[in-house]
């Protein structure tokens, strides 16, 4: 076995560990900023032929503009990945014999499994939360994009294996049931669609849960998994007092074995764990990254990355937006901050152009898209976002409630809006009290005769928001 003879030379033992080569080595900020970002329009000719623009349309669900928060969770997350290679380097002793020892205690539970030869194996823990449709799923698919997930190794003799097949990274679902068997069978099932294995179906042949937990800390310790992302950690699966605590002790487990560990959800699954010092230190060590709406349509994010990348995505070529006053305002005000509401109704507005054969977006568009089916079924959370409105969120028994009552809380005059109130739900004639009414075909009729009208009302949307 090779020694290392100085601190001088760690480096360069850390460079020849044979774990590393093929996997995306560490990047800076611009590096991680330019990679997280994702725009399909940039690969597309000026216009985008006729009969293309349908299937063009929906690409804009690919669409990724990064915040700084994700530049930096990006690379604490990345380190995490590095650091647990250089901590599990296969030509060390001590690592070969840990995992011997992990093998051997296979028909045992999972207190059995032998600690890690030094401390500082132990991986590092991160926390992606935040509500539905906020983020963490997006980033973490523009996260891993960037890292293969599958390595395969040949014949290394000093490292104790014939052949390889290394795990880069690995996701998985929370089972709904809140059981610890239904998730190994969760993992068991991921791991072999990328390694061609067949770990569920010997999973499904061991009886005792302990035993199922223990061969899944060993299968991915073996293939030398280096980040586990656990999605989606709802209310119910970790914050319950008893499943809650097992789960803990299993994931915390994995961190011991080396196997970094991400576990991403609903910030009302990790009250429990929040409440215990000890757990909250192992997994907020690679950060606790949280994901919520935008605040104000005032932030440089949103007049600056939302509103140029996702809204300003077409199948129409530059320039081919009828000029909209006060756009940031008026967008936020339709989607309540949030990314994927402003996706789905660009592509709901992009779509009624495309069906009424005309070449640019106009006000319009706009407003046929926001009384589109897809839009009208999330009017209710939209309207509680944007109002501000806690006795509102609150009906939504997913919502985390006091997060967001904090959040607003610290918010400027400015930030503040209010809608009339005498309109209870939200709907285009929340913002236009003249707004077109009726059904059928007489509905039809009437937006079409005054869509002029209503479009000049997008413009002077001021007057209808007044600040409080």
């Amino acid at each position: 076995m090779a020694q290392v003879d100085s601190n001088s030379d760690s480096f360069a033992w850390a460079d020849g560990n044979p774990l590393l080569p093929g996997v995306t080595p560490l990047m800076g900020a611009i590096d991680w900023a330019n990679a997280l970002f994702f725009d399909p329009c940039r690969k597309w000719p000026t216009k985008v032929a006729a009969e293309r623009r349908l299937l063009a349309i929906e690409q804009i669900s690919n669409v990724y503009v990064p915040r700084f928060d994700d530049v930096e969770a990006a690379i604490r997350l990345h380190l995490m990945l590095i650091n647990s290679l250089v901590q599990r380097d296969p030509r060390l002793q001590s690592n070969k014999e840990w995992a011997f020892h992990a093998f051997a205690a296979l028909d045992k539970t999972i207190d059995d499994i032998p600690d890690p030869p030094y401390e500082q194996m132990r991986a590092q823990g991160a926390i992606l939360q935040g509500p539905s449709q906020s983020g963490k799923t997006a980033f973490r698919q523009r996260f891993t994009a960037q890292f293969v997930q599958r390595i395969d190794r040949g014949r290394n003799e000093e490292c104790g294996w014939a052949e390889l097949k290394q795990l880069v990274w690995l996701c998985a679902e929370m089972p709904a049931d809140g059981s610890r068997s239904t998730l190994c069978e969760s993992i068991a099932r991921e791991m072999d669609k990328v390694l061609c294995t067949n770990y569920a179906t010997q999973l499904a042949k061991l009886k005792s849960v302990d035993t199922k937990l223990v061969h899944i800390v060993h299968w991915l310790g073996l293939h030398r998994c280096s980040m586990l992302f656990i999605e989606e950690s709802q209310d119910g699966d970790l914050n319950t007092p008893v499943i809650g605590k097992i789960f803990r002790k299993f994931f915390l487990r994995l961190l011991n074995s080396g196997t970094p560990v991400v576990l991403m959800g609903n910030p009302l699954a990790f009250d429990d764990l929040m409440a215990d010092s000890q757990d909250l230190n192992r997994f907020t060590e690679g950060g606790d990254w949280k994901f919520f709406p935008e605040i104000s349509w005032l932030t440089d994010r949103w007049t600056k990355d939302i509103i140029p990348h996702l809204w300003g995505f077409t199948v129409f070529g530059p320039n081919s937006d009828s000029h909209i006053e006060d756009l940031p305002k008026v967008i936020w005000c339709l989607t309540g901050g949030l990314p994927a509401y402003v996706r789905r109704l660009r592509r709901e507005t992009l779509l009624c152009t495309l069906l009424a054969g005309k070449e640019r977006v106009d006000s319009e568009a706009l407003i046929e898209a926001v009384h589109s089916s897809p839009m009208v079924g999330v009017r209710p959370i939209i309207s509680a976002y944007v109002r501000r409105d806690i006795e509102a969120l609150s009906k939504f028994k997913d919502q985390p409630v006091a997060a967001f009552a904090e959040r607003w809380a610290a918010l400027s005059a400015e930030e503040r809006v209010e809608f009339f109130p005498d309109v209870q739900d939200f709907s285009l004639s929340s913002i236009y009290p003249n707004a077109i009414a009726g059904s059928g075909a007489d509905q039809a009729r009437k937006r079409s005769a005054s869509a002029s009208k209503l479009g000049r009302k997008v413009v002077d949307i001021n007057r209808k928001i007044a600040p409080l």
